[in-house]
Order: structure tokens, then C-alpha cells, then sequence
């Protein structure tokens, strides 16, 4: 095991990977503008969101538990958060959280095709929908990102198939909560489920590539080749990922 500190270091780092790359394909895809010139496809962080709703904790205001956010993984990290959010967050229902950040984030009209602002033209470019992640799979790169906002254009739904019957990724064109009922959260037929409850309602669906999640030591790999493929300058991510040593509990550069 990696130990408390050493798990905790290897998921900060794992967020700030998600995040980079997030920001890159937002940086580099051909993002529409609002009025004020602001990119109209933002990142959203249930973490901040949490905290923002929570103006009254040691830690300060609200407003800048967000900006102490925003400097740790940059200006795209929006919130939009109120108490009744808060409390859908802290729901022991893994659907009941994800189905809360999807409204909120459709609700902040963080989608570009909503937009009448933007050109015609921007607008045929534009991703397409809402995207959740988890930010525990390293293999989620700008290219699977891309292929996700694209087969938007044409599903209702992307899912990410993830190895242990899960899913990393789950995109849609529009809310929809039937994709959240009834389904075995943190099991091995999560994905098998979702793909029922799909069916059911008639939504058109498509499948990515199936990634690998970090949660347990032989799942380390899945990192440690990220990082080698960043470091080889093979792939895109911050400076000064860590290798992790699966064998014991220490980090090694």
C-alpha cells in the first residue's frame, strides 16, 4: 500500500493530469466566446463547489475557497454552487452526486451549442454537451476527450467503458436523469447497467476506448505508463509527476 500521505500525493497528482489536459483541449479546441470575450466551455469542480457553498468554515469566505482552487488548477475551474447542492454532494448516492453536477453544469449553460452568441461556423466546432470524468484514470487524454465531445454530435450519450465494469467517462447531449436510477453504484455492472437504462429510453449511445481506473496497487501501471509517456514527451501533462514504487510505500521521482 501506499500509505495515507503517499495516496493522497498520487491523487492530488492525478487531479492536476486531468485538469492539464482538460485545459489544453479547451485552450486549443476552437472554443466559442461569449459577449465578453470569456470561452463558453468551462471546467467544473464539484470540490469547489462544495466549499464555495460553505462560505462560514476556517478557511475563509466562499469566494476564496474558489480562487484557492483556481490557483491551484487554473482560471477555467467555475462554481455555481448553492446549499442544496451542497447537500446533494455529500449524498452517500455516487448517481444522486454526478446527476447534481450534471444540472448544475447544463444549468451554467456550459454548453457551447446553447449559445445564439457565437458564429454559425463556431458553433459547428464547438464541443457538444456536459462531460464528467473521474480524475483517478490517467489515460484520459486530449484525444479521448476529443472523441468524446465528437461522438456528442451525433449520440445522445458517450460512455467510457472502464476495465472494472464501471465507467471513467460519461457525456451527454442534454440532462438525463433516468441514466441514474436504479443503477448498482461501485460495482462491477455500473456500466451494463447504464447501458439497460439507455436502451429503455430510447438514447443513442457510443463507446470509447476501455481505460484502466487507479485504485489498487496492480492498477499502478496505468500511471506509472503515463508518466514515462509524458516524461518521453510522448504525451502532454504538468512538470513533476512521480513514478510510484507498487512494491512499497515510497514515491520515487
Amino acid at each position: 500500500a501506499l500509505g495515507a500521505a503517499g495516496a493522497a500525493a498520487l491523487a492530488r497528482q492525478m487531479t492536476e493530469l486531468c485538469v492539464f489536459r482538460a485545459a489544453r483541449f479547451c485552450s486549443e479546441y476552437a472554443v466559442p466566446r461569449d459577449a465578453d470575450g470569456g470561452a463558453l466551455l468551462r471546467i467544473f469542480c464539484a470540490s469547489a463547489a462544495a466549499r464555495l457553498s460553505d462560505a462560514s468554515d476556517e478557511r475563509g469566505s466562499g469566494t476564496d475557497a474558489l480562487a484557492a482552487m483556481q490557483r491551484w488548477l487554473g482560471p477555467l475551474i467555475v462554481s455555481g454552487a448553492n446549499a442544496s447542492f451542497h447537500e446533494q454532494l455529500h449524498s452517500a448516492n455516487l448517481g444522486e452526486r454526478m446527476a447534481a453536477a450534471f444540472r448544475l453544469a447544463f444549468r451554467l449553460d456550459c454548453v457551447p451549442l446553447a449559445s445564439t452568441r457565437a458564429a454559425e461556423s463556431e458553433r459547428s466546432m464547438a464541443p457538444v454537451g456536459v462531460v464528467i470524468v473521474g480524475c483517478d484514470i490517467p489515460g484520459i487524454t486530449r484525444k479521448v476527450l476529443n472523441c468524446a465531445f465528437a461522438a456528442l454530435r451525433d449520440a445522445d450519450v458517450v460512455l467510457g467503458p472502464a476495465k472494472d465494469g464501471g465507467y471513467y467517462l460519461l457525456g451527454m447531449r442534454e440532462f438525463r436523469a433516468e441514466l441514474f436510477r436504479d443503477i448498482s453504484w461501485s460495482s462491477s455492472t455500473v456500466l451494463g447497467e447504464t447501458l439497460l437504462r439507455a436502451k429503455d429510453a430510447k438514447l443513442s449511445v457510443t463507446l470509447l476506448e476501455e481505460l484502466e481506473d487507479v485504485d489498487t496497487r496492480e492498477s499502478l501501471g496505468a500511471w506509472n505508463e503515463q508518466v514515462a509517456l509524458i516524461r518521453a514527451g510522448q504525451e502532454d501533462g504538468p512538470d513533476g509527476l512521480l513514478l510510484v514504487d507498487a512494491t512499497d510505500s515510497d514515491e520515487r521521482a
